[in-house]
């Protein structure tokens, strides 16, 4: 019974060694899908950099750029529900990413939530500044948007002072 039970268990190990051997088998890392996403975002071509997100965040859940770059994806292709979601899983997962932030504000915006967007460019700038005269920019769209040309016109200033090229 002994030896019965041995070939058993050596036949049972070779034909799941022979099963893993067939398996395909993703070469790519979810940093390689991401990135993948980023330069077809790069490219304008938003479904396909979905794609390559999605791949991402199947193998690395817990992807903050990944999750920040479908977030982007989406916004470009007008779906803000699903964009504000990926932006949102970005910030849980890394509360400090100011372009996920960022990405926060814009869709907030797009869905005339414009004190929450004001709020979301605020974080952004608090994490990092460098981002300036792009938030600037989307605080005094806001504030128009909301009909308060005062607070609006000096944020417009603020953005031609930084970047004097930024309205032609």
């Amino acid at each position: 019974m002994h030896k019965i039970t041995l070939h058993l268990h050596s036949i049972l190990f070779i034909l799941t060694f022979m099963l893993l051997l067939a398996a395909p088998v993703s070469s790519l890392a979810a940093g390689d899908y991401w990135m993948k996403g980023d330069e077809l975002s790069d490219q304008g071509k938003y479904e396909e950099a979905f794609a390559q997100y999605d791949q991402a965040i199947a193998l690395e859940p817990k992807a903050a750029a990944a999750w920040c770059g479908k977030g982007l994806a989406l916004y470009e292709l007008g779906r803000y529900d699903e964009a504000l979601d990926a932006f949102d899983q970005a910030i849980t997962i890394n509360p400090n990413y100011a372009k996920a932030q960022y990405g926060r504000g814009l869709t907030l915006y797009e869905l005339g939530l414009h004190d929450e967007a004001i709020s979301a460019y605020d974080t952004a700038l608090k994490i990092y500044p460098e981002y300036g005269y792009l938030i600037y920019h989307g605080k005094a769209l806001a504030y128009a948007a909301k009909g308060d040309y005062t607070q609006a016109i000096p944020f417009f200033e603020k953005v031609l002072t930084l970047q004097p090229t930024a309205y032609p």
